[in-house]
C-alpha cells in the first residue's frame, strides 16, 4: 500500500505599508495534479477522482492548474519540469504538486509509479519509476516563494517482489528547507484505498483545504479527521522545516504581498527583544509534568516530561531520559492542538546528536479529570517502541 506525502516549501517575503506604493503584486499560483489509476495490474479507483477534485479545489484557491491523468514516466517528468519553468520566472510565486497513485520505497528512497511501468524487480525502480527526490529537487531549484507537494500514494504495493519487504513510503531524509511534509500514515505504514469517491486522506484534505486556516492547521485538522474516520487505524504524520505562517485562502486578510526585492541597508543599534508568549487561557494552557517508564528491547528507560503550552499553539518540550543510572536532557520547540476527542503535540528536538528520540509526535484520545489538572494520553514514547504506553501529565499550580 502507499502513502500520502505532502511537501510544502515556503518562503514569505516581508512587507510594509510603504511597499504598497512600490511594485507590489498578489502571488501567482501554479499547480500540477497527477492521478494514476489505470494500472495493468492492481488498478486503483480513487486517484483519477482525487486529481479531478483537487484540480477544482486548487482553482478555487486561485491556482492555474495543469492535469495529467494516467501518465507515463515521461509525461510525469515533463509536467514537473513545466511547473518548475512557470515558477522559476516568478520568485514570489506559489507552486502546488499533487499526486495520487501507486508509490513504493526502496533503500530509503521513494518512487512514484507510472501507469505503464514494467518493474519485474526492485532494481528497475530508478529507471522505470519517478524518483520523489528528483521531483523535490526540481521544485527547490525553481527558487519561488512557496511549493506544496501532496503525494497520495497510500495503496498496496502492486509488485510481487515487494511481498514481505518495506511497507508504505519512507521519511524524506533530505527534505528541502522551509518545507512541510505530510504523510497519510506513519512512515513505513500503509492505508487502504477508500471505498468512496476519494481516498481517505484526500477526502479529508479536500474538506479542509478551502477553509481560511493557516497551512499547518489545515493538516492538523485533516490528520485528526483521518484518525477519527478510520477509528484510529490510520494516523498521518507531519514533518516540518518551516516555522512561519501561510494562508492559501485568497480571501485571508493577512495574506502576504510579494514585493520586488529591494536592498535595504541594515539599521545600526540593538534589536529589541521579542516578548515570550504567555500560557493559553484554555484548560490546556500552562505547564504539565509527567513520567513514563518503558522498554525498547535494548534497555529500560524512564522519561520525565516538562511541557509548556502557549496561547499561540506553540509548545516548549523538555524530556529527561534516564537509563542505567545515566541521564540526558532533550529540548524541543513544537506545536499543539486539540478538539473534543484528540490531543496532538509535536516537536523536533534541538540537539539530535544526543537525542535518542529525534522528535515527539503524539496524537491521542485524551481524558481530563474533573479539575482539568490531570491529562491522560496513550502514546508511543519512542520510534522503536512497538506498543503504546499511558502517560499521565499533571498541571503545575
Amino acid at each position: 500500500m502507499k502513502r500520502i506525502l505532502f511537501a510544502f516549501l515556503i518562503i514569505v517575503l516581508p512587507f510594509t505599508q510603504a511597499a504598497a506604493q512600490q511594485n507590489v503584486s498578489v502571488p501567482r499560483k501554479f499547480a500540477l495534479v497527477i492521478g494514476n489509476g489505470a494500472y495493468r495490474s492492481s488498478p486503483l479507483v480513487n486517484p483519477v477522482n482525487d486529481a479531478a477534485d483537487m484540480k477544482t479545489a486548487l482553482e478555487g484557491l486561485g491556482f492555474t492548474v495543469e492535469s495529467v491523468v494516467n501518465g507515463n514516466r515521461i509525461q510525469m517528468q515533463d509536467a514537473v519540469s513545466r511547473l518548475k519553468t512557470r515558477l522559476r520566472g516568478l520568485p514570489g510565486s506559489y507552486g502546488f504538486l499533487f499526486y495520487a497513485g501507486h508509490g513504493v520505497q526502496s533503500g530509503g528512497e521513494n518512487f512514484l509509479i507510472p501507469v505503464d511501468a514494467d518493474i519485474p524487480q526492485e532494481a528497475y525502480l530508478p529507471d522505470r519509476a519517478v524518483s520523489l527526490r528528483s521531483m523535490l529537487r526540481e521544485l527547490e531549484d525553481a527558487g519561488n516563494a512557496l511549493n506544496v507537494v501532496v503525494l497520495d500514494a497510500c495503496r498496496n504495493n502492486p509488485f510481487s517482489w515487494s511481498r514481505g519487504g518495506s511497507r508504505g513510503l519512507s521519511v524524506v531524509q533530505d527534505a528541502p528547507s522551509s518545507s512541510i511534509i505530510v504523510y497519510a500514515t506513519r512512515a513505513g505504514q500503509t492505508a487502504e484505498d477508500n471505498g468512496g469517491r476519494n481516498g481517505l486522506f484526500t477526502g479529508q484534505l479536500l474538506k479542509n483545504l478551502p477553509l481560511d486556516l493557516e497551512l499547518k492547521e489545515v493538516f492538523n485538522r485533516t490528520g485528526l479527521d483521518v484518525i477519527r474516520a478510520s477509528g484510529g487505524k490510520q494516523t498521518p504524520a507531519m514533518y516540518t522545516e518551516f516555522f512561519g505562517h501561510v494562508f492559501l485562502s485568497p480571501n485571508h486578510r493577512d495574506n502576504p504581498v510579494i514585493v520586488d526585492p529591494v536592498v535595504v541597508p541594515p539599521v545600526p543599534g540593538p534589536v529589541p527583544p521579542v516578548p515570550n508568549p504567555v500560557p493559553s487561557n484554555t484548560v490546556f494552557g500552562g505547564t504539565w509534568n509527567g513520567t513514563v517508564a518503558y522498554t525498547d528491547g535494548k534497555g529500560n528507560y524512564r522519561d520525565i516530561y516538562n511541557i509548556v503550552l502557549f496561547d499561540d499553539s506553540t509548545a516548549i518540550i523538555t524530556v529527561r531520559t534516564q537509563q542505567n543510572g545515566g541521564e540526558i536532557q532533550q529540548d524541543a520547540d513544537g506545536y499543539w492542538s486539540y478538539d473534543d476527542t484528540f490531543f496532538r503535540i509535536e516537536g523536533d528536538f534541538l540537539n539530535p546528536a544526543i537525542s535518542r528520540l529525534g522528535s515527539i509526535r503524539w496524537t491521542s484520545v485524551y481524558t481530563l479529570d474533573s479539575n482539568n489538572r490531570r491529562l491522560a494520553l496513550l502514546v508511543n514514547p519512542a520510534p522503536e517502541v512497538r506498543n503504546t504506553v499511558r502517560v499521565v501529565l499533571t498541571k503545575a499550580r
